[in-house]
């Protein structure tokens, strides 16, 4: 998962590449795309987390507007913060800030495989050994086991009862997905606050950093009924925000209406560059952060399909 930049903050990063030699080929293949791409005021290229010299690959970085271009010459240790983790951003109007790179639990709940319980637990203390503090799962991760799994990791690091951003990482979970069949109407007051709670139950947390609607479809951005439930969520103590996670760009300009919205989840990779012609502005706007998902296609871009 990725954090884009907030206003103000117009510098990015390339991570999660590995090696030098992918990082040269993926850099040749944007600056082959920049006559595609064009110039403009979105930012372009990989997805979302570039920004001038990237340490890992120790190769020109990409800029706004899609051209690649020589940045000056920046001393790294001033990219990372002292956990390790580079760049960290505002969350929107959360009053959170948090890393450019953050950990995403859907494989930890074994949704893409058998996945033991001490591998999935040993790879999240390792991210946040490395000083992660944002987490992204949903209650459909695994039915649950994504969430506690992430429950025991900060029992274990004694963090569970901590803020926020204060000591304890930023959880963010999902709701929606378990509805079957999924539809619309299904995103009731009361099928909404059973999910919740159950999150609640899974994590442990008596009030839930923030729930994201999981990918709805699209007449619940019309239904405003839905995001009054999620107000009151917030008013109870369930929840301290809320967000959305979107499959496109003209659900998150929808559901960025609604200003209890604090973040929108979309997919931004080189492959998928449309939230930067008109989103990512409107979002900046608003103050509301957005997390790229898919940012590397997959793993069409992790370096290991030639």
């Amino acid at each position: 998962k990725g954090l884009l930049p907030q206003k103000g903050q117009r510098q990015m990063k390339l991570v999660g590449i590995d090696g030098a030699s992918h990082g040269q080929r993926l850099l040749h293949r944007l600056e082959r795309m920049d006559d595609r791409i064009g110039d403009g005021d979105g930012y372009k290229g990989a997805h979302g987390r570039i920004w001038p010299r990237p340490p890992e690959i120790g190769k020109p970085g990409v800029r706004g507007g899609g051209a690649l271009r020589r940045p000056p010459r920046r001393n790294r240790d001033q990219d990372r913060d002292e956990g390790g983790i580079v760049l960290k951003r505002r969350f929107g109007r959360t009053g959170w800030e948090v890393g450019a790179v953050g950990f995403g639990a859907w494989a930890i709940g074994g949704s893409w495989g058998p996945v033991a319980e001490a591998d999935a637990r040993a790879a999240l203390h390792a991210a946040l050994d490395a000083g992660t503090d944002f987490i992204d799962t949903a209650d459909v991760y695994g039915d649950g086991r994504s969430e506690r799994i992430i429950r025991a990791v900060l029992q274990e690091r004694g963090l569970l009862a901590a803020e926020p951003g204060q000591g304890r990482p930023v959880v963010a979970t999902k709701a929606g997905r378990r509805l079957d069949p999924h539809v619309a109407e299904g995103y009731t007051a009361e099928a909404l606050g059973a999910f919740i709670d159950r999150s609640r139950d899974n994590l442990g947390m008596e009030t839930l950093d923030l729930v994201q609607l999981h990918c709805p479809p699209t007449t619940v951005y019309y239904r405003p009924e839905v995001f009054e439930a999620l107000d009151r969520f917030v008013a109870e103590g369930r929840i301290r925000h809320y967000g959305v996670s979107v499959e496109k760009v003209e659900e998150g300009l929808k559901a960025i209406e609604f200003p209890g919205v604090v973040s929108v989840q979309i997919i931004w990779n080189m492959f998928r560059q449309r939230p930067a012609d008109l989103f990512l502005p409107r979002a900046r706007e608003k103050g509301v952060a957005v997390i790229a998902r898919v940012p590397l296609a997959s793993g069409l871009l992790a370096g290991r399909i030639t």
